[in-house]
């Protein structure tokens, strides 16, 4: 074979190939950072993204092939991802503009790609020349992550109870620590659970103080405050969510809840202690009243008291008779006048057992 068939058969298969490549689209970023980038070769670290924030990223796309117009259509495997626009022409020699947007407004921390996972940008070329099938796939990276430090999951609270006149207001604070300028302010948004909210600034932390006016369930609330940053007294980033947890302990908390001696032998005498504590400090609130109850093998004594605690000592002398035994003993918080605050019971179990030979 001459060399000049083998000269004209590369040319051949050259072409061939040239077709079935189509458009080659020769894409750079808007920072300075990154260098010039092949669709079809290159991946793009977009980096983190501020969870309840919408990060737009430019990057341009240029016709540098034979073709007088290209059109291109794109598609997000990522759902909280989106490209505009979703079709775009380029005619050849010149550039258009395509605006990548990672939406984060509704994505948590813990809900997110996590850190580096991928999502892909599917651009499939357009031409007389080449098929829809054949698309590139260019592939990015990105994180999405709180503005605040240390905000994973959920804030656990327990509300303090304070009485008055007025009623029941219940009061807890969260302290956030956001990865902002010293100049930078922090709004936080009303909810329906909250009758004010209150902040203060200490340095670069925020303290937010939430008061509920009426009386919640005892359960513990599940909800979320939602943040606005300000900064030069515009919103830059709006409904930042921080989930809570609150929960509202009664007027008087017991620990343990409970007192349970377990197995015991006829006749055994076990003693056990508990605190009881006040919700509050108010002067002139005597916490505990003697204990009341009903189990003659039991009882229960006051050891020490002050305006808002009380140790409390129960002394059992198991009975003679085998069996699972349950009684309540009451306790009161009274006033310095005598008038009862509020009453809780205490369960005291124990089962007798005979011993085996």
């Amino acid at each position: 074979m001459s060399s000049s068939i083998i000269h004209r058969t590369v040319l051949a298969m050259c072409f061939t190939l040239s077709v079935i490549a189509g458009v080659i689209f020769r894409t750079t970023n808007n920072t300075e950072d990154d260098p010039d980038l092949l669709v079809a070769e290159s991946d793009l670290a977009l980096g983190s993204v501020w969870s309840g924030s919408k990060h737009t990223h430019i990057f341009t796309i240029q016709n540098i092939s034979d073709h007088d117009v290209a059109i291109l259509q794109f598609a997000m495997s990522c759902k909280c991802t989106e490209v505009m626009p979703e079709q775009l022409t380029v005619p050849s020699g010149e550039s258009r503009q395509v605006r990548l947007i990672y939406n984060a407004e509704s994505s948590l921390p813990d809900q997110t790609q996590g850190d580096g996972a991928p999502f892909s940008l599917v651009v499939s070329p357009v031409v007389e020349s080449l098929s829809t099938s054949d698309r590139y796939a260019w592939t990015f990276h990105g994180k999405c992550e709180s503005i605040f430090r240390d905000l994973a999951g959920t804030f656990q609270l327990e509300a303090s109870r304070n009485q008055d006149e007025t009623g029941s207001s219940f009061t807890c604070g969260i302290q956030l620590e956001p990865l902002i300028s010293v100049d930078d302010l922090l709004v936080a948004d009303m909810n329906s659970f909250a009758t004010s909210v209150k902040q203060s600034r200490d340095g670069k932390s925020f303290h937010i103080e939430i008061t509920c006016g009426s009386e919640p369930s005892p359960e513990a609330i599940n909800t979320e405050l939602r943040v606005t940053l300000l900064r030069n007294n515009l919103p830059v980033i709006s409904g930042i969510p921080i989930p809570l947890s609150i929960a509202f302990p009664g007027p008087i908390s017991m620990s343990p809840p409970a007192i349970d001696f377990g197995l015991v032998s006829p006749g055994t005498s076990v003693r056990q202690t508990l605190v009881a504590k006040m919700a509050t400090d108010r002067e002139g609130l005597l916490p505990i009243s003697q204990p009341v109850g009903d189990d003659t093998n039991c009882d229960m004594r006051i050891v020490s008291a002050t305006a808002s605690r009380a140790i409390l000592e129960a002394h059992l002398v198991a009975p003679k008779e085998p069996g699972f035994y349950c009684q309540d003993f009451r306790i009161s918080a009274c006033t310095s006048s005598g008038a009862t605050v509020a009453t809780v019971s205490i369960p005291v179990r124990y089962q007798v057992i005979t011993k085996t030979p």
